[in-house]
């Protein structure tokens, strides 16, 4: 077994666990000022695909595999850090906004940031997708990319489509 890829997951799991809290306090703050939350169904889709890719990588990879670090988990550990960097740029745009569920204030401003006209989910597109790419090429976990990928990208495409609606829905200028 790896003691590097230990350790990185470690990193992983505390960096995972702070985005956590930071999304929960955010939406505790939101909600406390009259917000509301849409998309129930769809947050629990992403965040149960989600752990099960990560869950499916790290037995995968160290029960199975019995993954050492080496140029794949290196190429796997630099898409992996990507999506890191593009998931705290997103949180520091969006600022009190960013959390992990589609939740709109009454006090809700539109972030109309160049990249956001870019890429309409830079949250997803730029981090989501990168890290349950990743994370598993990281562990050598191919089949739990090859199954929890496209079973991710389904609960994904749902999510969009519920953002989008409430988006469209709440803002003029969307």
């Amino acid at each position: 077994m790896s003691h590097p890829l230990l350790i990185i997951c470690a990193f992983v799991a505390i960096f995972r666990f702070w985005t956590l809290y930071v999304a929960l306090t955010n939406e505790k703050r939101l909600k406390m000022n009259g917000a509301t939350e849409y998309g129930q169904g769809s947050t629990l889709a992403l965040w149960v695909t989600t752990f099960a890719v990560y869950f499916g990588a790290l037995f995968e990879g160290f029960y199975f595999r019995r993954v050492q670090f080496d140029g794949i988990a290196a190429v796997g550990l630099s898409i992996y850090i990507f999506s890191a960097i593009a998931l705290i740029w997103v949180m520091r745009t969006l600022g009190p906004f960013w959390s992990g569920k589609v939740i709109i204030s009454p006090h809700h401003e539109l972030v109309v940031h160049p990249i956001f006209r870019a890429i309409k989910h830079p949250n997803y597109f730029l981090n989501m997708i990168p890290e349950l790419i990743g994370f598993p090429i990281m562990l050598h976990a191919f089949t739990t990319l090859a199954i929890g990928l496209p079973l991710f990208l389904i609960t994904l495409l749902f999510r969009i489509r519920v953002e989008e609606q409430v988006l469209k829905n709440k803002f003029e200028a969307y």
